[in-house]
């Protein structure tokens, strides 16, 4: 019964999953669920996981549920865009033609710095995307193109936001005071 199950996913999104088939195809039951927790888009019909609108509220709540959207929704930058800024690592569920966008990339290690390890090769090397995000983690040093390993000002960024990033810089500046202290 629809309006039983609008009560239990306005409660609980996750009560998508013990809805029928018709129910979850029913795109006010599934807006509903993933409004209340974008993880019931996994439980959705794959017609509204095509479905900008119910995406975007899935996203909006729980960015990693992109990896549940259709194909052509992964590549809509606006839906990327939102997923990422609510949670970084949705990168990985991005495809490569928007894991080059600097734009894309740099909301995404803003909001987790080691989002960086699913980026291209050119924006690990990227001083900027860098700096963005071993401000955020100091551990995504270690996901930089080695240079930064070897530069000062990206070390020291790094091991300020979190000491533990000393490791990943090179030996000659694991030694340095101005590093270490």
């Amino acid at each position: 019964d629809k309006d039983a199950m609008m009560k239990a996913v306005a409660r609980y999104g996750w009560a998508l999953r013990c809805a029928d088939a018709k129910l979850k195809a029913d795109k006010d039951v599934v807006m509903a669920a993933v409004t209340r927790d974008g993880w019931a888009l996994m439980h959705a019909a794959a017609s509204l996981k095509a479905d900008k609108d119910v995406v975007m509220a899935a996203v909006t709540r729980a960015g990693m549920v992109l990896q549940y959207a259709a194909g052509q929704l992964k590549e809509d930058k606006e839906v990327v865009m939102t997923a990422v800024q609510t949670c970084g690592t949705a990168l990985q569920h991005v495809p490569s033609s928007l894991r080059i966008d600097e734009e894309v990339v740099m909301a995404a290690v803003r909001t987790c710095g080691t989002a960086l390890q699913f980026s291209c090769a050119s924006l690990q090397a990227n001083k900027e995307v860098v700096l963005a995000a071993v401000m955020q983690d100091g551990w995504a040093l270690s996901y930089a193109n080695a240079r930064f390993r070897q530069d000062i000002e990206m070390v020291l960024a790094a091991v300020t936001q979190d000491g533990g990033a000393l490791r990943y810089a090179a030996e000659t500046l694991r030694a340095n005071k101005k590093v270490v202290l």
